[in-house]
């Protein structure tokens, strides 16, 4: 039989496959809830260079492997809002307070691909137009939120009739509640939030998931 000029049978290349999960025909839909990841990529795509994206990979857990990718806006003027989730991502990956205050940082892929960062995903519905979202949390808000969120689960809060959505507000409304007393309400419809701007005391740090809200602006 006449081999077809365009289709070359001489193929081979060598790869490393330990470690993988072979695929079963049926992507897993990632459930909202508290991950780790490596940032395995970062890059700016060159028809919209005004944002940075960021390829991550689940690094634990019953999803380990799996890759979701966000992006962060580069700011446009010294004092873009778009810096406090810089900040956010930063302190995310492990960087100390300390470290971001010492003066000005110069982002680039080297100082975040490989790194380790803790995320709280929601997940999005195409057919509703709704988008996913990934927040990155500093190492110590991930953890206590994180087991708060697990251990919601673990005391029937997410059960065959109940959703893990469901369980989620329940933890962030209970989240919210023991922290309103520290922060207070907002006043004339602004955010109650409260931010301060970077110092070089090596004190406090951002929670990028809790400035979405307040910020109301872009990442």
């Amino acid at each position: 039989m006449d081999q077809n000029q365009n289709q070359n049978p001489n193929w081979g290349f060598n790869v490393n496959l330990a470690g993988l999960r072979a695929p079963t025909g049926a992507a897993k839909i990632l459930p909202e809830g508290y991950y780790k990841a490596t940032i395995t990529d970062a890059y700016v795509n060159n028809d919209k260079p005004g944002r940075v994206i960021f390829k991550l990979t689940l690094s634990e857990g019953e999803f380990v492997g799996t890759v979701r990718t966000t992006g962060l806006g580069v700011p446009k003027t010294e004092t873009d809002n778009v810096r406090y989730y810089w900040r956010g991502l930063l302190e995310s990956a492990g960087y100390t307070p300390a470290q971001i205050d010492a003066g000005q940082v110069g982002m680039n892929r080297e100082l975040l691909v490989g790194k380790t960062v803790h995320l709280y995903y929601v997940p999005g519905d195409k057919d509703a137009g709704i988008y996913e979202e990934i927040s990155f949390l500093p190492p110590s808000d991930w953890t206590m939120k994180s087991s708060a969120f697990a251990k919601a689960a673990s005391n029937g809060a997410i059960n065959g009739a109940a959703s893990v959505s469901s369980a989620a507000t329940n933890v962030g409304a209970a989240l919210g509640a023991a922290l309103s007393g520290g922060i207070g309400g907002g006043l004339g419809g602004q955010p109650s939030v409260a931010v301060s701007a970077p110092t070089t005391n090596g004190l406090g740090g951002v929670d990028a998931s809790a400035l979405m809200s307040a910020l109301g602006g872009k990442r």
